[in-house]
């Protein structure tokens, strides 16, 4: 076979002249005009359009919350700076922090670090060495208001995410500083996976974090800050100061469903991620709220049901707790009983005839908050009935329950009034028993009412408006025979 031609030899110069010709031939014929617009096929039925016209109108399209960009946070400035040799973490500080504060808060964010990888947690988005180092920065400062700062979005990242920092305070002791640190850290890795998320779902999950690891619940256990105001919402609404509460809620639903350390929470949090293909804002939907209503339903564990339970188990915390109380009780500590705004005994309820005592004024309870009212019955008549009335304000559904106790503080037994949908008032008899000494009655707003029995309609705390609504309880003692002479006398609340 005869092997081509060389480069500049007599074949290769006439194929390159008969190019030349070619090329010539088709600009003569327009190939080098100016191009016209693409008239795009051929569809003189008008089926392309009508296609499109249809998937226009039947294609799904977002209809959900709208969050606006986050804008960049300044980094504070800072004169020291220590890193760790385990973790790509450093800690900034001014010149007047001392070298044991730095130390206390580099040890607290290397154990919050190892347990996020333990547990399997995404790592933090890349910040470009904004902080001077190629890790994570976390910052020593006098004055914080919010412990995760922002950097920008992350533009390769599938989900939506950002890179972020931390800020911790510098003026704590040494012990504090330490849990300060590592709570701050996990709220910016927070930030981080998902910059979408409610500031107080963060400030949650990393209080929750940080009692796993270090036995307090957030720094300055601001977690059971809602514990002596049990009628405010585990998660406030988007112009409410943000709190810690939800630690709670996620402590008690982690117990009742993980079967390994910290499963749960991590699966809510990578539910709630989305992607906002758009590039602009954030899309506020899938959030932690509706990734934990759809676990719970999944699980046969209704929401409200689950809410209803944590509310008593909540009360019979602190000096009430008891050996049957949830192991997540006993770590909120001997000073953590929530108040009962309420504390009467059956005496000043006449029972022959039959009378209501009702209670005034009636409060007002956010969304998943409770008010608790603790009435003594040990002067009560033998086989007495005590007839607890809730009166509610419409718009919300409300969650009515008991639990009856011993003299000791003891639970002998607990109940609920079935949901009814459409009316705020419900009604439960008590039937009160020989042991019966107390009975705490827990009053939950569950927010919205449910429009179809699966879905239970979470707050939307990306939102301003809040759910709050007033409660009254009425009271009624009913027995058939008069009360005993060597009636138990009223005694001291338990707790």
């Amino acid at each position: 076979m005869p092997s081509p031609p060389p480069c500049g030899s007599r074949g290769g110069a006439s194929r390159a002249a008969a190019l030349l010709v070619l090329a010539v031939g088709l600009l003569g014929c327009g190939v080098g005009e100016e191009a016209g617009p693409d008239a795009g096929p051929l569809d003189p039925l008008g089926l392309h359009d009508w296609a499109s016209a249809v998937v226009h109108q039947s294609g799904e399209r977002w209809v959900g919350e709208r969050l606006a960009d986050r804008e960049p946070d300044a980094r504070p400035p800072t004169a020291v700076r220590l890193e760790s040799e385990l973790a790509p973490i450093a800690i900034h500080a001014a010149g007047d922090v001392g070298e044991a504060t730095v130390a206390s808060a580099l040890r607290g964010v290397e154990a919050m670090h190892a347990l996020l990888l333990q547990e399997g947690w995404p790592e933090a988005i890349m910040d470009g060495g904004r902080g001077g180092t190629v890790g994570f920065d976390v910052y020593m400062v006098d004055d914080v208001m919010s412990r995760a700062g922002f950097d920008e979005r992350s533009l390769f990242s599938y989900l939506d995410r950002g890179s972020s920092f931390a800020r911790a305070p510098s003026w704590l002791p040494s012990a504090d500083t330490e849990v300060c640190a590592a709570t701050a850290y996990a709220e910016a890795r927070l930030l981080s996976l998902d910059p979408a998320e409610a500031e107080s779902w963060r400030r949650a999950t990393a209080a929750y974090l940080a009692q796993r690891l270090t036995g307090r619940w957030g720094c300055e256990d601001e977690a059971l800050e809602n514990q002596a105001q049990p009628f405010e919402a585990y998660v406030p609404y988007a112009d409410e100061v943000p709190t810690a509460g939800g630690a709670l809620l996620l402590a008690a639903l982690s117990q009742r469903h993980e079967s390994t350390a910290g499963e749960f929470v991590a699966s809510l949090w990578d539910l709630a991620s989305q992607r906002t293909w758009e590039g602009t804002g954030y899309r506020g939907s899938p959030d932690l709220w509706e990734a934990l209503e759809t676990v719970l339903r999944v699980s046969d564990d209704p929401t409200a049901a689950a809410i209803e339970t944590v509310a008593l188990d909540r009360f019979l915390a602190g000096t009430r707790r008891t050996p049957s109380s949830p192991a997540w009780v006993a770590q909120l500590g001997p000073n953590a009983a929530p108040p009962a705004l309420l504390t009467l005994s059956t005496s000043h309820l006449s029972t022959h005839p039959p009378s209501t005592g009702e209670l005034d004024p009636p409060i007002e309870i956010e969304p998943t908050g409770t008010f608790y009212a603790l009435v003594h019955v040990g002067e009560a008549a033998p086989q007495s009935r005590l007839r607890v009335f809730l009166r509610g304000e419409f718009g919300v559904a409300w969650s009515l329950a008991v639990a009856r106790l011993a003299s000791d503080g003891r639970e002998l037994g607990r109940m609920s009034a079935p949901s009814r949908r459409g009316t705020p008032h419900s009604y439960l008899p008590v039937e009160l028993g020989d042991d019966t000494v107390w009975v705490a009655i827990a009053v939950t707003n569950l927010g919205r009412e449910a429009r179809e029995s699966r879905h239970f309609p979470v707050p939307n705390v990306d939102g301003t408006r809040s759910d709050a609504r007033a409660a009254r309880i009425m009271l009624e003692l009913v027995s058939d025979e008069p009360a005993p002479a060597g009636a138990t006398p009223e005694a001291a609340p338990p707790g």
